[in-house]
């Protein structure tokens, strides 16, 4: 899922390519500026069904912390919907519905003095 939303914000033209300025699930020494989606436990379906709520993490990484700031918003305006319902087409074969789950954040300024911004997402998507 998370490499879906990565494609998804690199066709929105807010990162150029997986690995080298977004990355899942671990952030990387290099480079100062990158983007970062993590994953962290959802909800088990109550029903049978092909539909699962997750729930994911955007970080952005900046020296700028305006930058940093500026672009977790510019990621939160993308995925967050305009209208309630509003389903985003992740891929060809992946759809979701994303609702931000709070807005976007200083989450610290790490050890070589870089800015780091977090949101939080629930989505609505297909299993696997």
């Amino acid at each position: 899922m998370l490499y879906d939303i990565a494609d998804f914000l690199i066709a929105k033209g807010l990162a150029v390519e997986k690995g080298v300025d977004i990355f899942a699930e671990t952030i990387p020494e290099a480079p100062d500026i990158c983007t970062v989606l993590f994953e962290y436990a959802g909800r088990p379906p109550n029903i049978p069904c092909e539909q699962v709520e997750r729930y994911f993490q955007v970080a952005t990484r900046n020296p700028d912390p305006d930058a940093a700031r500026s672009k977790n918003w510019s990621i939160y305006n993308a995925l967050h919907p305009e209208e309630p319902g509003d389903k985003q087409s992740l891929t060809l074969e992946r759809w979701g519905l994303i609702y931000a789950v709070d807005t976007p954040s200083k989450l610290k300024i790490d050890e070589n003095g870089r800015c780091i911004y977090v949101c939080n997402y629930f989505i609505l998507t297909q299993k696997g």
